[in-house]
């Protein structure tokens, strides 16, 4: 590890340390298995910058340091490798991929073009079935918005639950399928369950406000606003994230990346 003890604990409290995840049907949450506290606490410690580039994880190491087992922890291990944060080499050994900033941005990026077509495409032929989830899930969020206790990590799942009624009520089932294998293959698997943003009130009824928005333009049948205001909600998602990330791994990120195109 890098960073000490003080860094890998604010990693570890941008999870609320809930050893709990949402249930992918449903509102509420059920305990996560032991492979998975240990892959989600190391992977968050990977994309807070704890870790350096190409460090050697061993099963020792892992099992020492959470006081169990080495079962779990080898399952644990292809797990982060399946989010593609670790590299399981045979005979060599489990090392670190280099996940720069740069790298996550461009995961942002790519949500924000997938969803954002998702919202062109809803509001030229929506579905009625998905504009009522859609509604339901912004309502949901305006509830827990003003909330001083709030569940950032409860927020943060409904928040990306609402922008996946829209993926899937695009009418584009290609789409619906990337954004998944998007949030289940990659690091966006650890992020939204250590959540970067959110973290105020003001930020958590920015959202609410720019979800109405875009549900507004769905509704009206104005694509190019609603692609629009999906565009620069996502955009300012990203724009916080990465900005907890700067503070926490003390890395820049290249201009580009965080170029806005709703302004």
């Amino acid at each position: 590890l890098k960073g000490g003890p003080a860094n890998a604990d604010r990693a570890r409290g941008l999870s609320g340390a809930a050893a709990a995840a949402p249930v992918a049907g449903g509102g509420g949450f059920v305990p996560r298995t032991t492979p998975e506290q240990i892959a989600d606490e190391i992977g968050m410690a990977i994309v807070g910058g704890q870790y350096a580039d190409a460090a050697r994880i061993t099963e020792q190491e892992l099992a020492s340091q959470f006081d169990g087992s080495r079962g779990p922890v080898r399952d644990a291990l292809r797990l982060l490798a399946r989010r593609g944060l670790i590299e399981i080499l045979p005979r060599r050994g489990n090392y670190v991929k280099s996940v720069s900033l740069d790298r996550i941005a461009d995961l942002f990026n790519l949500r924000v073009a997938l969803a954002s077509y998702g919202a062109r495409a809803m509001a030229t032929s929506p579905v009625a079935s998905y504009l009522e989830t859609f509604e339901r899930r912004i309502c949901e969020l305006e509830q827990l918005a003003p909330q001083a206790d709030v569940d950032i990590g409860q927020f943060a799942f409904i928040s990306t639950r609402a922008v996946a009624a829209v993926a899937k009520g695009s009418g584009n089932e290609l789409l619906g399928s990337l954004m998944t294998d998007l949030a289940n293959l990659s690091v966006w698997n650890v992020i939204w369950k250590h959540p970067l943003d959110y973290h105020t009130i003001k930020r958590r009824q920015e959202l609410c406000r720019q979800l109405r928005k875009t549900q507004q333009a769905i509704t009206a049948g104005e694509a190019a606003a609603a692609e629009r205001s999906m565009r620069s909600l996502l955009e300012d998602i990203r724009d916080q994230s990465i900005a907890t990330l700067r503070a926490l791994r003390g890395e820049e990120v290249s201009p580009a990346k965080l170029a806005r195109t709703d302004r």
